[in-house]
């Protein structure tokens, strides 16, 4: 069954007002290729913490860019073979994009906000009490 739902505001503000692990599914179309990296990094990490867990939440977008070119991004899994399937099957309609991204939000993909990162000297705390260092703002 297919849930359709109508709000107003931004997608992360939508999205925020939904439990943690409601979405399977994202469609964002091509919105990120006009948003400063601050303005993606702080949607995403609101959308992987209402993704459905345990890998089953999917992200569909399309791009001008010839790439998938949000370095953060590059550690989902993404489907280009779907995607390839897709354009054979049924072609492409639009003509406006360069690329079309299917990807699925991994367990432990996570956006670290930069002020959190900061603070803690890049260091994080699991649940197990350990902490960990990352050079990076996604992992």
């Amino acid at each position: 069954m297919m849930l359709m739902l109508a709000a107003a505001g931004t997608l992360q503000q939508v999205a925020s007002s939904y439990p943690d692990g409601f979405f399977t599914r994202y469609i964002l179309l091509d919105h990120m290729d006009w948003m400063p990296m601050s303005m993606i990094l702080d949607e995403w990490s609101v959308f992987t913490v209402k993704a459905a867990k345990a890998g089953r939440c999917r992200v569909l977008w399309r791009s001008y860019a010839d790439e998938q070119h949000i370095a953060p991004l590059k550690y989902l899994t993404f489907h280009p073979e779907k995607v390839a399937a897709a354009v054979k099957r049924h072609g492409d309609r639009v003509f406006m994009y360069n690329t079309t991204h299917l990807a699925t939000i991994n367990e432990e993909f996570a956006i670290v906000p930069r002020e959190a990162y900061a603070v803690s000297g890049g260091r994080h705390h699991d649940d197990d009490g350990h902490h960990h260092h990352h050079d990076h703002d996604a992992r």
